[in-house]
């Protein structure tokens, strides 16, 4: 995208200015170098148009590089179980420390919108990008101790659950519901749920998805 925004941007200022001249030069009576000057207003004219196509082309692959990749971090911090058995646990947050996020970078920083840069991709850091960026960054650092753990005799499983405890806090969230037992008794339920992979997915199949594909009308966001 921001090969394709810079091409757009100087091919914008030749094409003006070389008319801007011609017609100046022209006007002067200098019909030699203002029909030269019209020339490379022509070709920077085509080479605008290309330059635009080439941007809204690039730029839907790039948002739709970092959607399929956001999805799939999503997918990966769904991985997480903080059930009792504590080695299934472990072994859960193991597995998430082992996915690449390079690609999910790379999108990131290919991202440069033509208009709005800066309201757009903050919107996207704030609400998708940081918040993959800060559950990694916590099971990073925990893969480290748990790989410890695993490595000791008598290792200290009261702060390995408080380290799946503190990952937990990152990507879970506890609901609680009134209902009724069956003898038809008062009871509260508490519902567990990956509130991060629920937020992430629900930036991405919204407010993104607006973004990646502006031209799509309201009622066909979901129709895919």
């Amino acid at each position: 995208m921001r090969v394709n925004k810079i091409s757009i941007c100087v091919t914008t200022l030749i094409t003006i200015s070389s008319l801007a001249i011609a017609i100046t030069l022209n006007y002067f009576c200098f019909e030699f170098v203002a029909n030269t000057l019209i020339g490379v207003f022509a070709s920077g004219f085509l080479a605008l148009i290309l330059a635009i196509i080439g941007y809204f082309v690039e730029r839907r692959k790039t948002l739709e590089r970092f959607y399929t990749y956001a999805q799939k971090s999503a997918s990966n911090f769904n991985r997480f179980e903080n059930g009792g058995d504590l080695e299934r646990s472990i072994n859960s947050v193991l597995a998430m420390g082992q996915f690449d996020y390079v690609e999910l970078d790379n999108a990131y920083g290919d991202i440069d919108f033509l208009f709005f840069n800066k309201k757009s991709k903050t919107y996207i850091y704030d609400k998708i990008y940081y918040p993959i960026i800060k559950a990694r960054h916590v099971i990073t650092e925990k893969c480290f101790y748990f790989r410890e753990y695993r490595k000791a005799i008598r290792g200290n499983t009261q702060v390995m659950r408080q380290f799946l405890q503190d990952i937990a806090e990152v990507l879970l969230s506890v609901t609680t519901k009134e209902g009724f037992n069956g003898m038809g008794k008062s009871m509260v339920m508490e519902f567990t749920h990956n509130k991060l992979v629920e937020d992430l997915r629900s930036e991405l199949d919204g407010e993104f998805y607006k973004l990646m594909y502006p031209l799509k009308r309201k009622e066909d966001y979901h129709a895919d």
